[in-house]
């Protein structure tokens, strides 16, 4: 799926390659009730049923601007004859190609069309979360990127480490080196179909029914290596959850190789969890802050110093951890960590940190008997500020989410929550928008800034038989992508004062009970969060957008080209 603007004629320059490189066909079907022509449901309302039946796609039932089909179509009867999908998956372990699928597309933009990549995030759907999304956000081209290089590596928590991208500057090299020492990882052998690189370790770890995990730690370790070390720089860095319960954590991170870097920058990583614990990673950097951020914590939170069990063992799994049984507030999937991740950013922006990077995940511990008791996670990535300005500009973060409120029929509820400073304005202006645009009405809510109730988020199923005891309902197309790129086209482009710094979303499913004692079940629908946060830039800045629907001169040109 495609969804921005069609600059310079983007749109088709990828459709070829897709089309090229992955054999893709553009989707022309479609998925969507309709009711039948003699009555036969016997219900008193209407007596029609209206079945999910294989269509052509209607323009204005189409939620993406461009989107593509891989492997089996939507229609049964031609799937006989269907070329095999790009998406590859085997195993209980959640081994997969999103991440080499994902480089060829950053390769393809960055490389060859010189666009920036700014964020990719991945999410899951499914019983074990064997359904995968991964989303890549672009900007402006900048002609550096035709020849910086990326390279991708991925930690999973059942064991392995994943590498997609070219071998320069020996970088695979390097990284074995730090794996094996620092990690006591081997090289396995890679299919060339899932990964360029691949290592086995048992570095990765877990204790307990709350969701603790190393997987903030040991990425820092990887950060300060690429970005210190190697002198590589950290674009962007992602988690996601697979299995039934979630528990199995996914690292992904994607470094960008910058001749001109000459030294890496400090990082660290804050970690909010709804269990009620706050972990910290990358002090070793952050001398000057860990004083002022644990007085932040103990002081504004009401956090404390967690004191292990004694069954624990002594094994450090973060650097810091603080005990906030208080501190998280949650409705349904709404809940105020956006708000916090603000306070936080703007707490340390004024000692010279700047938000990087912000990203969400969820478990399940006991998905068969309490499926809708989630544990919210949220890592907040801070790199030190060359401009002290920078971290201390205002932040405003937009989350949009469905909240499922039926199974039968699959139904939701929009909804647009935002968070931070009034800068200039920007509340009235952004509400403006959102109420002559997307239909949006204000709600009150008691976890963000302000909030609004939208009526033009659409969700579809994925096939004509869903399965909402197993894979959920409404996990197929949404237009949440579409509606996420055009708030950041109008903050960035046309309010013009306003900076995007991180894009990234969240799967999840909201569950409804049926039957009691041994024929209890549940069926779950699909709940999409898209969370964008925007950095204030002081002043605005002319932005020239190309027209990419140039029309044909109609005669040689007056003048040659100089």
């Amino acid at each position: 799926e495609i969804q921005g603007n069609n600059i310079g004629g983007i749109f088709d320059r990828l459709s070829d390659w897709m089309k090229a490189k992955w054999n893709v066909q553009e989707l022309t079907l479609d998925i969507d009730r309709a009711v039948n022509e003699s009555p036969d449901c016997g219900l008193e309302c209407c007596g029609y049923s209206a079945p999910l039946q294989v269509a052509a796609m209607q323009e204005w039932n189409r939620l993406c601007d461009r989107s593509y089909t891989s492997g089996a179509p939507l229609d049964p009867s031609l799937r006989g004859a269907a070329n095999p999908s790009i998406f590859k998956a085997r195993g209980h372990e959640g081994e997969n190609n999103m991440g080499k699928l994902t480089m060829q597309v950053v390769n393809f933009m960055t490389n060859e069309c010189g666009w920036t990549f700014q964020v990719c995030d991945s999410g899951n759907f499914g019983y074990s979360g064997d359904i995968r999304e991964q989303q890549i956000k672009f900007k402006a081209p900048h002609p550096l990127n035709l020849i910086a290089p990326h390279i991708m590596i991925e930690l999973r928590q059942c064991g392995y480490i994943e590498v997609n991208g070219a071998d320069t500057e020996g970088i695979w090299g390097k990284l074995a080196q730090f794996v094996g020492q620092a990690w006591a990882a081997k090289q396995v052998q890679a299919d060339p179909e899932y990964c360029d690189l691949k290592f086995s370790t048992g570095a990765f770890k877990s204790r307990g029914g709350e969701g603790e995990n190393n997987m903030g730690m040991r990425t820092m370790e990887l950060v300060d290596f690429m970005v210190k070390t190697c002198k590589w720089t950290m674009v962007t860095c992602n988690a996601g959850n697979y299995g039934r319960t979630g528990a199995l954590r996914e690292q992904q991170l994607v470094f960008r190789n910058d001749d001109f870097v000459q030294h890496g920058s400090d990082h660290i990583m804050v970690e909010l969890r709804t269990s009620g614990y706050v972990e910290v990673n990358g002090l070793h950097d952050a001398s000057d802050l860990q004083p002022a951020l644990d007085q932040f914590v103990k002081g504004t939170w009401g956090g404390t110093d967690y004191k292990p069990y004694m069954w624990e063992s002594s094994e450090k799994f973060c650097d810091h951890k603080y005990t906030t049984k208080s501190l998280f507030l949650e409705q349904q999937l709404a809940n105020n960590l956006g708000r916090l991740t603000l306070q936080l950013a703007e707490f340390v922006g004024q000692h010279g940190w700047a938000l990087l990077l912000c990203n969400g995940g969820s478990i399940t511990p006991s998905p068969k008997e309490s499926p809708n008791a989630i544990i919210r996670e949220q890592q907040v990535k801070f790199t030190r500020a060359r401009k002290p300005e920078i971290a201390k500009a205002p932040l405003l973060m937009i989350e949009l989410r469905t909240q499922p409120c039926s199974d039968n029929p699959p139904q939701y509820q929009g909804v647009i929550e935002i968070c931070g400073q009034n800068t200039n304005g920007v509340y009235q202006t952004l509400g403006e928008f959102l109420q002559n645009y997307m239909g949006a009405t204000p709600a009150i809510s008691g976890l963000c800034d302000y909030a609004y109730l939208c009526p033009k988020f659409r969700l579809k199923e994925c096939c004509t038989d869903p399965r909402g005891r197993w894979d959920g309902y409404l996990n197929g197309e949404s237009n949440i992508g579409k509606w996420t790129m055009r708030i950041c086209d109008f903050l960035v482009d046309h309010v013009g004062e306003w900076d995007l710094v991180v894009c990234n979303s969240d799967n999840l499913g909201w569950s409804f009970r049926h039957g009691s004692g041994d024929d209890k079940y549940y069926n779950s629908v699909a709940a999409r969060e898209m969370q964008l946060v925007f950095r204030h830039r002081p002043g605005g800045r002319a932005v020239f957008m190309a027209n990419c629907s140039v029309a044909p001169l109609g005669r040689p040109p007056l003048q040659a080209p100089s």
